[in-house]
């Protein structure tokens, strides 16, 4: 019985779904919210589903240095991994790279401070 029932606890851990978050860096005193965007995808079948987040966006600069990047993802099944492409933290750009398994439905929030 004890088997079947973390068999079950395993099989909803992988199934949840729910927000995933990624942090990197700390706000520091005197900083702000320099950028903060959002998306979504929708696809007929589950798989693997690729976005990139870059900043500044095409055309625009950012005279800020980032001091925290914050992004979650909610999906409707499955997981997310983010990793940062280029720039990041003590940059004035990132290209964010977010990566799920599983979904039919990505919803993503992305927040850059900087000063």
């Amino acid at each position: 019985m004890l088997r079947i029932v973390t068999l079950f606890c395993l099989v909803l851990s992988v199934l949840a779904v729910g927000p995933q978050n990624f942090n990197v860096g700390k706000r520091q005193a005197g900083d702000k919210l320099i950028w903060a965007g959002k998306g979504n995808q929708v696809i007929d079948f589950a798989r693997a589903i690729t976005m990139e987040v870059p900043f500044p966006q095409e055309d625009k600069t950012n005279n800020a240095v980032i001091t925290q990047i914050s992004a979650n993802t909610v999906l409707d099944a499955g997981n997310s991994q983010f990793s940062i492409q280029s720039g990041g933290v003590g940059q004035k750009n990132v290209n964010l790279k977010i990566v799920t398994n599983g979904a039919h439905k990505v919803t993503y929030n992305v927040a850059i401070y900087g000063k």
